[in-house]
């Protein structure tokens, strides 16, 4: 398997580009893309004037899936009191849906506390912040996925010491308990995802070197996990993502453990332990990262990643494009 990644001219991409709204942020970083039940498509991020950890507020940009357009992008918080960042989406079977972040409460990431607002209409009126994890640095990058009917896990890591943890909480966020550590491995940024009823896949960023993706898996809904195993996959020290479609694993990354460029599509038919070539999903050389990814309802594959700093890029594509 080769890390280079190559053109593959029959796979069909859609793509939209976002802006902040109008203002002084003119930087934009680490979006997240989410379905609501009502098939609504929701991207957020996180703008800031030249710093990322200086007056950072959030931006969400919506549209139907079967829609045309999207909507224009709008701040959720025009002046907050605190730099904010890594919004991430949840939503509960009643409907309820929330938009997780993290706010600084000192200059850096390790001073972090991970609040949230809800929304009961779909996401067009959101309610007041609140704290729902008290406890310093601890971050968020990916969506939660629901662990039964009235609980999330939630992909968190420690900004300190690099550890990704998974939470189990309720009612819905009120209630934190730290159900499994990854101990003594510098690996966080964690994405998620569900295979069945019992089996969830997770797949890491390194903190340092060696520059490669790694992997674990839990055969029991997440209350243990295997040892984290290095795949071949190289990692610039930067965001991946990754979705299930049918029996197959799609990760979007930047296959190089040098620059944050170019950002790559690649698939796995055995749950990560093998891959293929990657195939180039944004061949620019400034940076592309930072990608979230989802499966629609439309079957599509829908993501989202950092283009150069100043906007966020959205992207459509027919997944059987990739193995045709």
């Amino acid at each position: 398997m080769s890390n280079t990644s190559v053109e593959k001219p029959s796979f069909h991409v859609e793509d939209h580009l976002f802006s902040n709204p109008s203002g002084p942020r003119l930087c934009c970083h680490s979006a997240s893309i989410f379905e609501t039940q009502s098939k609504k498509l929701i991207v957020t991020w996180y703008a800031y004037e030249s710093e990322e950890t200086e007056a950072a507020t959030l931006v969400v940009a919506q549209k139907s899936i079967d829609g045309r357009k999207w909507g224009a992008p709008k701040f959720v918080f025009t002046e907050p009191t605190s730099s904010l960042g890594n919004p991430c989406l949840y939503q509960e079977e009643s409907g309820r849906l929330w938009l997780l972040y993290v706010t600084l409460k000192g200059n850096y990431w390790d001073s972090a506390n991970i609040c949230g607002i809800y929304s009961d209409d779909d996401g067009i009126n959101w309610s007041s912040s609140q704290t729902i994890c008290m406890d310093k640095g601890i971050m968020i990058r990916h969506n939660p996925i629901a662990f039964d009917a009235n609980h999330a896990l939630v992909p968190a890591y420690d900004e300190s010491s690099g550890e990704t943890i998974l939470f189990k909480t309720g009612d819905p966020f009120s209630k934190w308990q730290e159900m499994y550590r990854f101990k003594n491995f510098p690996l966080f940024q964690p994405s998620l995802i569900r295979i069945d009823d019992q089996k969830l896949l997770i797949f890491f960023r390194p903190k340092t070197d060696p520059r490669l993706i790694w992997r674990s898996f839990s055969t029991d809904n997440g209350k243990n996990w295997g040892v984290p195993i290095k795949t071949a996959l190289e990692n610039p020290l930067s965001g991946l993502d990754i979705t299930a479609y049918d029996d197959k694993v799609i990760l979007l990354y930047n296959p190089t453990d040098e620059s944050r460029w170019p950002l790559s599509i690649n698939y796995s038919t055995n749950e990560g332990l093998t891959w293929r070539d990657p195939v180039t999903l944004e061949g620019a050389d400034f940076e592309v990262s930072y990608p979230a990814i989802i499966t629609g309802s439309d079957g599509k594959c829908h993501g989202v990643f950092t283009y150069n700093r100043r906007k966020i890029k959205y992207v459509s594509f027919d997944p059987e494009g990739l193995w045709v």
